[in-house]
């Protein structure tokens, strides 16, 4: 009777004992929240590439996608190449402003509309033309146009940063010409010319156009012409050439 008794006791005392204790895992559900990451969709990037000139459509205008490989007009950030068979002049009539990687030139440009810039490379085939006429045009990159002519005409604007050199194996020049029509060459530094009594480089403001030349330029070889030449524009306009800072000639 006494071992039944405590036996009962001793099932009563572990019944007892901990009444609030829960096994593990067993219980009301946390009301805590479990944040979930949140996915935020980016815009649409186009990788760059290059635009090419193919001249399959039936104008020179940089306009007609036709012209251009795969039919696609170049558009910003683009490295556009021109080259194509002959002597030919490619017409930029873009009116929304454009800015290019790099361009390659092996062909004369003009541009007759809109705002061209390239943040890269500029180059241009040896007795190529680069003509802005009432539009503009800046090179902030590496610019090789070595025997290029640039004319800026009807008051507009050219830019050309990144030339810091020039040599010369003919007749070429930096014209502005007209009313407002500015060609500013703030880093050129030397001038060269090939050997030949043929070989002439001319900065030239007339009627009403500026050259700006910015840093110290000098002549490095002797043989050919350097020519500054400004036409003192009209009593109600001038033509400015301002070379302060020209050595050695």
């Amino acid at each position: 009777m006494q071992l039944k008794m405590r036996n009962r006791a001793r099932e009563n005392l572990v019944g007892r004992r901990n009444p609030r204790r829960k096994k593990r895992g067993v219980g009301k559900k946390s009301s805590r929240k479990v944040a979930r990451p949140r996915f935020e969709q980016l815009e649409r990037r186009d990788l760059l590439a290059a635009a090419a000139w193919d001249g399959g459509g039936e104008s020179l205008r940089w306009s007609e996608a036709a012209n251009w490989v795969g039919d696609l007009l170049p558009k910003s950030g683009d490295d556009v190449i021109i080259n194509a068979p002959g002597d030919i002049e490619v017409l930029f009539d873009v009116s929304e402003p454009l800015q290019l990687g790099s361009l390659t030139s092996d062909e004369h440009l003009r541009l007759s509309d809109g705002d061209l810039r390239v943040s890269g490379p500029v180059s241009f085939a040896s007795g190529r033309s680069l003509v802005v006429d009432s539009a503009a045009f800046e090179a902030l990159g590496t610019t090789s146009i070595d025997a290029v002519s640039v004319r800026a005409v009807n008051g507009a604007q050219v830019v050309l940063s990144g030339m810091g050199s020039y040599a010369n194996d003919s007749v070429n020049s930096f014209r502005a010409e007209g009313s407002g029509s500015v060609l500013s060459l703030p880093n050129l530094e030397t001038i060269s010319s090939a050997l030949g009594q043929y070989v002439t480089t001319r900065f030239e403001a007339v009627g009403g156009g500026t050259v700006q030349i910015g840093s110290e330029v000098s002549q490095t070889h002797s043989s050919g012409s350097v020519q500054f030449i400004a036409d003192g524009g009209s009593e109600s306009i001038t033509s400015v050439l301002d070379a302060p800072n020209l050595t050695q000639f």
